[in-house]
């Protein structure tokens, strides 16, 4: 199929075995394209004036110019890709979405492209723009905590009534020790309650305990300058350690909770779920026998 046209991420790693002196078949093989393609894109690379190195630093609208030529006569996609950082502020407000976006786009460029490439085009721009770093926690240095966001629930044997309960998640980053415990409410009494019986569990205090921005720990959530809540403060100051909250909308800064409340959702709440089910249809075969012969019938 030597007329395909080959995503980004292909061509960069043609360019890469290129760089590196693979044999055409080598590149065919570990690329999954046929031996023609890259004939094709290699005869393309060689013909430029740049080197090899050089195309391989371009980004990918420039690149996409040089392998198909007719892709600069969508010059107005430069000029798309440079609005999108304003779009991904656009699209934190409250009610905006990609669509109300990509309206307002067309009626400023009505040749521009239609709403499904506009959302690739968006999605491309992000990958390109998202950069994570691994962190190497140490040995207490923090714990972090949260409150997973489904609820367990306390059921009255008698009755059936259910009653909603919080469940409290905290993991010590470099071991990955969890401890969990269910609350009656994320009130700061219940709150510190079980962050306390945490460190207990834990048999110490770390450098810091990182939380999310709960009611019951932080007043007023701020990127440089969050406002604890004074009991929170007081317990901080207690325990002697310092409290940090994550910034808002950032969920990466507590990954690993995050990742543990997944966890015992697997091995908490469904094993919960499913004993409870039968313990419900156990109860029910009970009372079945307990009832007169026309009852059962019913």
């Amino acid at each position: 199929m030597a007329n395909q046209i080959l995503s980004m991420n292909k061509l960069h790693l043609v360019l890469r075995l290129l760089i590196e002196g693979k044999s055409r078949r080598h590149i065919s093989r570990v690329v999954e394209i046929s031996r023609n393609t890259v004939d094709k894109y290699a005869c393309i690379f060689d013909s430029h004036p740049l080197s090899l190195s050089e195309l391989y630093k371009l980004d990918d609208f420039n690149l996409q110019t040089i392998v198909k030529p007719e892709y600069q006569a969508k010059s107005s996609l430069e000029d798309l890709y440079k609005s999108f950082p304003s779009v991904l502020k656009e699209l934190k407000k409250v009610g905006v979405t990609k669509k109300i976006l990509w309206t307002a786009y067309k009626t400023k460029d009505p040749g521009g492209v239609g709403y499904s490439q506009y959302c690739d085009h968006l999605n491309t721009y992000l990958k390109n723009h998202q950069f994570s770093y691994v962190f190497e926690h140490k040995a207490a240095d923090k714990l972090m905590i949260d409150f997973a966001g489904k609820k367990l629930y306390l059921t009255d044997y008698d009755t059936g009534e259910q009653v909603p309960v919080e469940f409290f998640v905290g993991i010590l980053p470099c071991s990955g020790f969890t401890f969990a415990m269910a609350s009656l409410s994320q009130q700061s009494p219940d709150f510190l309650g079980c962050l306390g019986a945490c460190l207990a569990s834990i048999g110490g205090v770390p450098e810091a305990i990182v939380t999310d921005n709960l009611k019951p720990a932080v007043n007023k959530a701020s990127k440089y300058d969050p406002e604890l809540n004074l009991s929170m403060a007081d317990f901080a100051a207690h325990y002697d350690t310092v409290i940090l909250p994550t910034r808002a909308y950032k969920p990466k800064d507590k990954a690993l909770v995050e990742g543990a409340v997944k966890i015992l959702y697997t091995r908490v709440y469904a094993p919960l779920t499913n004993t409870l089910n039968q313990i419900g249809n156990h109860r029910v075969n009970k009372l079945a026998e307990l009832l007169p012969n026309n009852f059962k019938k019913l």
